[in-house]
């Protein structure tokens, strides 16, 4: 196998997909292939370092300027990579600067529907329609992009026009969180956590009215929100007001592991969210072995087997939710069971070790079709 030069921009705070970043970079390297990561962000100049892989940072907080596309292209003219993989902000200079420079792999992760932006958008609505006519024509750029579930690849076909065949997708992956966090020998009963911002995308409402249902059912049911954002603070009030606020906890930003050590000691996961590309955080309840009850939407849909792993109900219908939290909260043999299943769904089919070894199968192999091309 020839050496290939990889560039990956990609923000390398904690978390998941930073942590996946990493450890496909490694694997590259392992192979004998060259790295350089591109992070972004608070604390990203305090990464930098020489040695393979490498870590370059960007000179702005978040790639968008006309001084980071400079200094992308002098990094190129300087490594000649055979592909830029690029992430979130580092999407548009990627793919515009590896055309112009005729990087011969441009891939761009696609990892938001377009229907949480439309849900969550603030601004005019005639700036979010010259937000995807511009990420149409960087689409154009690119040589292939990846979603992080099949639903993400229907959605950027069908929003952005990209033909179906330069998409494929790649589940997102996490490291065995059983590794490095200790489990508890009881699951807390009757404790239900939902992790997230709160925006309207996640529907943390929809999981109050929920509760306040499910209550009359489970006495001891209690609930424990983990995540930041606009819309907390109304959550608070409405719980409030349904007379539940007793048995509601808003705790506000984590660091992760601490969600992942809550999601543990809970006996479910509630992801209620209206629309989701992939639905991480019911990708890292089931690493833990945690039931999840989760919307029938997007990538959820995808991840969760319904009556499996966890269940899956429609999206706004606090009614179907609390039925679910329920059964779950009302039968420890059924929960233990689907616990397992969630577990083993993990191992199987997310665990980071092994998936990125395929990813890289798959990196190496279209490097060496597009330089056999010239």
């Amino acid at each position: 196998m020839s050496q290939y030069r990889y560039f990956i921009g990609v923000s390398l705070g904690e978390g998941a997909i930073p942590d996946h970043f990493r450890a496909l970079a490694n694997e590259l390297v392992r192979r004998g292939h060259e790295v350089v990561l591109l992070p972004w962000g608070a604390g990203a100049k305090e990464q930098a370092r020489s040695g393979n892989p490498a870590v370059v940072p960007w000179p702005s907080k978040r790639p968008t300027k006309l001084q980071d596309a400079m200094f992308l292209l002098k990094l190129i003219r300087r490594h000649r990579p055979h592909c830029v993989i690029g992430n979130f902000g580092a999407v548009n200079v990627m793919m515009l600067i590896g055309w112009l420079a005729r990087v011969p792999q441009r891939i761009a992760w696609y990892r938001t529907l377009s229907g949480p932006i439309v849900l969550d958008w603030k601004g005019p609505m005639w700036l979010l329609s010259f937000l995807n006519w511009r990420k149409k024509l960087v689409y154009r750029l690119c040589t292939h992009i990846i979603g992080n579930s099949k639903a993400a690849v229907d959605d950027v076909c069908r929003v952005y026009g990209v033909p179906q065949h330069k998409c494929l997708f790649f589940y997102n992956t996490l490291s065995d969180p059983l590794q490095t966090i200790a489990v508890p020998h009881e699951k807390r009963e009757g404790l239900v956590v939902c992790a997230g911002r709160f925006h309207p995308c996640k529907g943390q409402d929809v999981l109050v009215e929920a509760a306040a249902i499910a209550r009359k059912q489970v006495a001891s049911l209690g609930l424990c929100f983990l995540g930041a954002g606009p819309l907390l603070d109304e959550c608070a009030e409405r719980a409030r007001k349904l007379g539940i606020d007793g048995i509601c906890e808003f705790k506000g930003s984590v660091p992760h592991d601490q969600v992942l050590r809550q999601m543990a000691e809970a006996s479910v996961t509630a992801v209620p969210s209206r629309d989701e590309a992939f639905g991480l955080v019911a990708l890292e309840s089931m690493a833990v072995g945690t039931p999840v009850v989760a919307s029938r939407v997007g990538g959820l849909a995808e991840i969760v087997r319904d009556g499996i792993d966890g269940f899956l109900v429609p999206p706004d219908d606090p009614k179907a939710l609390a039925e679910k939290l329920a059964v779950l909260l009302s039968d420890r043999e059924i929960r233990d069971q689907i616990g397992r299943n969630a577990r083993q769904r993990f191992l199987d089919t997310f665990e980071q070790s092994k998936v990125v070894q395929e990813q890289a199968n798959w990196f190496e192999r279209i490097v060496a079709e597009a330089v056999q091309r010239g």
